[in-house]
Formats: C-alpha cells, structure tokens, sequence
C-alpha cells in the first residue's frame, strides 16, 4: 500500500525521513544527563529511552506540555524501569523534536 502512495522512490525517502528524525532525537537525547537511551547501534525510527526520574513525574511533566512522551515498556517488561518506547515519524516536524528534547531537559 504504502508504493501506491508513495511510489517507488517515495517510500524509500520516507524511510530515510524516519530513519533521520529518529537518529536525530536519539542522539540530542543521548547527550542529556537526566536520561539514557538504550538501544542497539542500528535502529529504524524506535529507540527505548530509560529516566533517571520516577516515570509517573514524567509522564505528568509531558501531559502539561501536551506532549505523547512514548509508551510504557516496565507494564510488559519489568526490567525496563522508568522506560520509554520512542517512536519518530516522517509526521514530527523538527519543531515537535526539539520540544521533546526541552521537554527532557526541563523534568524537575
């Protein structure tokens, strides 16, 4: 479905947007001392991103901004505390990631 909306060259640059969007606010978060990102080398658009704050704190800290932090991985993998899957799409502008990374920079 996706060629028939996006041709045969389209889809790979969507691929490519993803890919560049998601590596981008991956590695600005990597650079913040209040979080870790804990992934592989190589990743799609997703990443797991682990606060070194208690995840309720951030979840209310992102809901006042009106921002979708990502999804609660500790219900599912009680290993992963204080986790976050990440997911960056052709449909966040640079704008909405540079929010998210304000947004990680500013948790009390």
């Amino acid at each position: 479905m996706g060629t028939l909306w996006y041709g045969k060259n389209g889809i790979k640059a969507l691929a490519l947007t993803n890919f560049q969007r998601a590596a981008y606010l991956k590695n600005q978060l990597s650079d913040l001392d209040n979080v870790q990102v804990i992934t592989t080398d190589t990743c799609f658009n997703e990443f797991v991103v682990q606060f070194k704050q208690p995840l309720e704190k951030v979840l209310n800290h992102f809901h006042h901004l009106a921002i979708q932090p990502g999804v609660i991985l500790e219900k599912d993998y009680s290993s992963l505390k204080n986790c976050l899957l990440v997911a960056v799409t052709e449909t966040k502008s640079q704008d909405q990631l540079d929010r998210y990374i304000q947004a990680v920079r500013t948790i009390g």
